[in-house]
Parts: C-alpha cells; sequence; structure tokens
C-alpha cells in the first residue's frame, strides 16, 4: 500500500513539473486521414569512402549551408552551433585537404563557453552567443527596405536566428576591406506582443518574399525536446516582405522545420513532425505530401 502511495505521489509530482515546465503529456497527431506503417530502412555502408569530415573540432554544429558564387569562386557559408557563420572556401576543388574556412561574423557574443554546451545548451549560452539555424543568399534589394541604390544587388547571408529573430548580415565577402556587419530585420511577428520563440528555416521565393518556419512557439532550441514531448501544434508558417514584416501563414503547425521550393515553384514544401506537408503559394492550401517518413526530418533541399 505504501508502494502504491508512494507511485501515486510521485507521478502527481511529475505531472505538476511538467506543467509547472509547459509541458502538458499528450498523444501527438498527425495531418491527413489514414497514414501508413512507419518504413523499416536497414543500414548500409553506401556512403563509405564517399563522405569525407571536414573542419572537425572547430566547425561545431554545422546546421544550414547555402553556396555563393563571387568572382568566379565557390563559396559555402555554415551556421555553426557556437553562434558563428564561416566561410568555406575550395569546396569545388578535388582535394579535400584544400578546403578552409573563416569567420564571416558572430551572431552573438564571444563567450568562451560557445558552442560548448552540446545539442540541449547545457551551459545555457545560446541566448548569449546566437544560434542561427536556418540561412540563405538573398539580394538586398528584395529584403532590406533601408537598401541605397549602389547596394541593389549586392548579396547578403539572411540568418534566422531561433530566438532572435531575422538577421541580414552584409558584405559577406569582404569586398572593398569592409567588415561584414548585421542588422536586425525582424524580431517578432505583426500582431504580436512577444519576440519569436524558435526560428527555424528559410525559403526565399521568385517574387522575394522569404518563407520561414517557426517551430515553437512556446519553447526555444535548447528545449526542443519539451515541444516533442508537449506534442501541443504550435508551430507556425511565416511570411516576410520588405514592406510588411513578418505575416502569420499557418499556425497550430507541429513543429514545422526544414522548407523548400517545389520543382515547379508553385508551392513549399516542409518537414513537419513525421511528415512533409506541402504549402500551395496561391490557393494557400496546406496538403500532406508524405504521410510519414521512417523518422523526424530536419532540412530539406530540391
Amino acid at each position: 500500500q505504501k508502494w502504491c502511495i508512494f507511485a501515486a505521489a510521485s507521478a502527481l509530482f511529475v505531472q505538476c513539473r511538467l506543467r509547472y515546465l509547459g509541458v502538458h503529456p499528450i498523444a501527438g497527431t498527425m495531418v491527413g486521414g489514414n497514414h501508413a506503417d512507419l518504413p523499416i530502412l536497414k543500414s548500409n555502408k553506401r556512403l563509405n569512402g564517399i563522405v569525407h569530415k571536414i573542419g572537425e573540432g572547430d566547425l561545431i554544429g554545422p546546421e544550414s549551408l547555402v553556396v555563393g558564387k563571387y568572382k568566379g569562386t565557390e563559396y559555402i557559408f555554415a551556421a555553426l552551433a557556437d553562434g558563428r557563420i564561416v566561410q568555406i572556401e575550395g569546396a569545388d576543388e578535388d582535394d579535400d585537404d584544400d578546403m578552409r574556412w573563416s569567420t564571416v561574423i558572430r551572431t552573438g557574443e564571444d563567450h568562451f563557453l560557445c558552442g560548448k554546451g552540446g545539442p540541449a545548451d547545457t551551459t545555457d549560452t545560446e541566448r548569449i552567443c546566437g544560434r542561427p539555424l536556418g540561412l540563405a543568399l538573398v539580394k538586398r534589394s528584395a529584403v532590406d527596405p533601408r537598401a541605397t541604390s549602389k547596394q541593389q544587388q549586392d548579396q547578403d547571408v539572411l540568418v534566422a536566428l531561433d530566438t532572435l529573430g531575422l538577421f541580414l548580415i552584409t558584405n559577406i565577402y569582404h569586398e572593398e576591406s569592409t567588415a561584414p556587419t548585421k542588422r536586425i530585420l525582424a524580431t517578432h511577428a505583426n500582431g504580436d506582443t512577444k519576440p519569436f520563440h524558435l526560428l527555424n528555416a528559410v525559403q526565399q521565393t521568385p517574387d522575394g518574399s522569404l518563407y520561414i518556419t517557426e517551430t515553437s512557439t512556446q519553447f526555444p532550441r535548447r528545449r526542443i525536446f519539451y515541444a516533442a514531448h508537449d506534442a501541443h501544434p504550435t508551430g507556425r508558417l511565416l511570411r516576410y516582405t520588405k514592406a510588411n514584416g513578418v505575416d502569420v501563414l499557418l499556425n497550430n503547425l507541429y513543429m514545422p522545420n526544414g522548407i523548400t521550393l517545389s520543382h515547379d515553384k508553385e508551392s513549399l514544401i516542409f518537414v513537419s513532425g513525421l511528415q512533409l506537408l506541402s504549402y500551395h503559394l496561391t490557393s494557400h492550401e496546406l496538403n500532406v505530401f508524405v504521410h510519414a517518413m521512417p523518422g523526424t526530418g530536419d532540412n530539406i533541399k530540391t
């Protein structure tokens, strides 16, 4: 009897603690009706000898990659877990040893614990160091309402910083020996009184609009597993234009993540937990693209 009372008391304590943290353990749901069984994928060694690691120990936790070209040279820009945006050169060369990288800019402060907390940010320094997630290469004229006529064709990096907002990194190729700079484009959506909680991926469409996923409106990235276990769909699909700022297109999405443009450029396809969803840019219809993947998705490219 004592054990029963202890178990009941423990369960009540855990439930109260979870509720205090904002977590309500309920069953998660997916978009659509009947769902197929999850596929089972066998392990294989197909990537052995093909994939090589670069920057081990320095390029910490790369989340997003974009490729740009400047004066005939190809560059990769990567968002790192320690808050840096880095530029990688030599990606178009055959020898991996010739690849080199340098820091373009830090999205936050240069703290000695930046990147040391692992995926769970156990040092609680992402709010200090920054945690860039989504990247997009954009022309300044398409996103910056303050761009001068001289800057219209400048290529910049747009960064989705989880809780800090949308940032524009300028002068990414160090033109005219001018250092890169960062500027905030948006910290919250129109009509919101609170800032973003977890901006994630970015996709630009041909008209210049930027579509952004916000994985959760309750938890920051370091508490991502709280959002998963909570199972309440609090994610959103957002649209940024330089004329109107950030508008909310869709609410109540379950952990939207990577986003990309369909091949016909008529729809957006984005990750939502185990599913891929499609959002038609003209009709604004939301449909299931893939009912169930073998695991939760992250980034996606077409």
